[in-house]
């Protein structure tokens, strides 16, 4: 997905994020979320012919559509008549009646791709639940809510770490440690009703995989690396098998990485963690692409999607080591 925080959309958070889009407020409540509207359907004509002849009401589709502050339709998708979307309170009033009982606040929300996908982030409070620390860096954990008004995304859960001293985030759902994922079924129909059920079992679910990634990455500070390795390996990681030689852009891209392994924010260039480090920083913040785009893409697109396969690569030592022999094979391939 290409798009980030566009035009109608806003982003609401408790703290401020690397990106600098987001509207702080020291509580956030569905009110000042960015949430609070509502999605809409009308019925979809065909184009007026040349003589201008009205277009006719297409049967079995309807548009879903918003409104901005100006009273401006926001086109959302086209959708068979039969959907009905997930409204925004829904899901908010979803995530807190799951919540009841259990401390937490939420540190961010709102909507990405011109409201096309909405989004909630929850911190839990309490010892060992809001943060965890890896080799002296302190991480801050989310639980994250998304739903999408386009019919491509069903509704789910998943777990996020933001670094603190760089503000990297990691989605913990896109590797395979552990399915921190959670799916809950939503039925686009009439009177549709959003429930998470379990919420307790999901809470130790994600604890179990936060403690599986930390003890992961707590292995790979061990596990030291030589600049020419981290190079060769961000080339391996970025080459596909079936190209001939590295493209430019796998180049251009294995260079950011290896200099983010050396001086990316809180990274030595020593070992696997700081190359991990290295990739996040990179998938996080690619100064090639707008900050909106990156901040979506970084969160559940294609760069937290290769966060994880670098991750899950980096952990396994034959599978690194295979990676940095592909990477210096497409090297010689240059010369």
């Amino acid at each position: 997905m290409s798009a980030g925080i566009l035009t109608n959309d806003l982003v609401v958070a408790t703290e401020p994020t690397w990106h600098k889009k987001e509207k702080i407020q020291k509580v956030i409540t569905f009110k000042n979320s960015g949430l609070d509207w509502e999605v809409i359907s009308r019925p979809v004509f065909s184009q007026p012919d040349k003589e201008g002849t009205p277009g006719i009401q297409i049967p079995g589709y309807q548009e879903m559509l918003t409104h901005n502050a100006e009273g401006e339709h926001i086109h959302l998708s086209l959708m068979k008549s039969r959907y009905t979307p997930i409204q925004n309170e829904a899901i908010w009033d979803a995530q807190a009646t799951a919540l009841e009982g259990i401390p937490h606040v939420v540190t961010c929300a709102g909507s990405l791709q011109d409201r096309k996908l909405v989004f909630i982030s929850i911190r839990m409070t309490g010892k060992g639940k809001d943060s965890f620390f890896i080799n002296g860096d302190e991480y801050k954990a989310n639980i994250n809510a998304l739903s999408s008004h386009t019919g491509e995304s069903e509704f789910v859960l998943f777990d996020s770490a933001t670094r603190v001293v760089c503000q990297n985030t990691f989605n913990m759902a896109k590797t395979s440690i552990g399915d921190s994922t959670i799916r809950q079924s939503a039925r686009h129909t009439k009177n549709n009703q959003v429930k998470i059920n379990n919420m307790v079992a999901v809470i130790q679910q994600m604890l179990s995989t936060r403690k599986m990634f930390v003890e992961t990455c707590e292995a790979l500070v061990k596990s030291k690396v030589s600049h020419d390795e981290a190079y060769a390996w961000a080339v391996g990681f970025g080459f596909p098998d079936h190209r001939e030689k590295p493209s430019a852009a796998v180049i251009a891209n294995a260079e950011g990485i290896a200099s983010a392994f050396r001086t990316g924010d809180g990274n030595h260039g020593l070992n696997r963690y700081d190359l991990f480090n290295g990739v996040t920083q990179f998938f996080t913040r690619n100064t090639t692409r707008s900050d909106s785009d990156v901040y979506q893409s970084s969160f559940i697109g294609l760069g937290a999607k290769r966060k994880g396969e670098a991750f899950d690569n980096l952990r396994i030592g034959q599978t690194f080591k295979n990676t940095v022999r592909h990477g210096e094979k497409g090297l010689s391939l240059l010369s």
